[in-house]
């Protein structure tokens, strides 16, 4: 299978995870690797309460790993659990509670892509 079917499967995957637990307002910026060599997509989702995040970040590894056999994941903010960013090597997940998200409007660094 190529490269853009296997990233589509991720993105179809992740969304999924995510829409299973609740995740709310769920954004795609497609930043392909022409103009970002380090990652083809962001995906952006609002959780509730730290247990809400760490549950969303934890389904949707889990997925990933069952769906896709990726291992090669990376993972930052579990502890504090109001921003968590799982990186895939193809697709960086941001979690974030809405306080984080609407303070720090990553979204405007992704919109010009």
């Amino acid at each position: 299978m190529n490269i853009d079917k296997n990233i589509n499967k991720l993105e179809f995957t992740i969304i999924n995870a995510l829409s299973d637990i609740k995740a709310q307002d769920i954004k795609v910026f497609d930043t392909n690797r022409e103009t970002s060599v380090l990652f083809d997509k962001v995906i952006i989702a609002t959780s509730t309460s730290n247990t809400h995040t760490r549950a969303l970040a934890y389904n949707t590894i889990k997925q990933i790993k069952k769906k896709l056999n990726l291992k090669s994941i990376r993972v930052e903010g579990e502890k504090n659990g109001e921003w968590i960013v799982i990186d895939t090597s193809y697709i960086i997940i941001h979690i974030m509670q809405s306080k984080c998200r609407s303070y720090y409007n990553i979204e405007e660094l992704f919109n010009t892509f």
